[in-house]
């Protein structure tokens, strides 16, 4: 996967207890996420169109990625790339 383009519209930025690296992107509509141990990066779209991720929250081996624009919360496992 490519690497997130600069000029994107980050609006978030967060690190996992895995030291994953995850920055949502309100123009695409997904969260990217870097490894430094593989220097990997992916990306999670959002559960719908218009997710509007503002936050970024870990907590234990999870890490919480709100969508106020839906109205809902996803999950995803620290560490974990798509």
């Amino acid at each position: 996967m490519a690497k997130p383009r600069v000029h994107e519209l980050a609006k978030e930025l967060g690190v996992d207890s895995k030291d994953v690296v995850w920055v949502s992107n309100w123009r695409d509509n997904k969260v990217y996420s870097f490894d430094p141990k593989t220097l990997k990066f992916d990306s999670i779209p959002g559960s719908k169109s218009g997710a509007e991720i503002r936050q970024i929250n870990g907590l234990g081996d999870m890490v919480y990625l709100p969508e106020s624009g839906n109205a809902s919360v996803m999950a995803v496992k620290a560490g974990s790339q798509s």
